[in-house]
């Protein structure tokens, strides 16, 4: 398991096939990043819904934004393949 970005945000390559997390969550950096630049749910809203940490949502969005390019071209378009709450029937 390799830590990444001081102690919030792990990459293990059997928990979330490998793409980086929240530690201690099965919750993807992506998924922060649809929920709050695609969704525009705030830090706060995510912290609330989701039960994370402000530092772990800020942790997640730094990560994000130093990894945009990369992040961005492994987010799925169909559907469901978005995360938890994403899509409303």
């Amino acid at each position: 398991m390799e830590q990444v970005l001081d102690r919030h945000i792990t990459i293990d390559p059997t928990i979330t096939h490998g793409r980086p997390h929240v530690a201690g969550h099965r919750i993807r950096v992506q998924d922060i990043a649809i929920w709050h630049e695609r969704m525009g749910l705030s830090a706060d809203e995510i912290s609330t819904d989701y039960n994370l940490s402000l530092s772990e949502i800020y942790a997640a969005l730094a990560y994000y934004f130093d990894h945009k390019a990369e992040i961005d071209r492994s987010i799925p378009t169909w559907p469901w393949s978005m995360p938890y709450g994403a899509i409303t029937l």
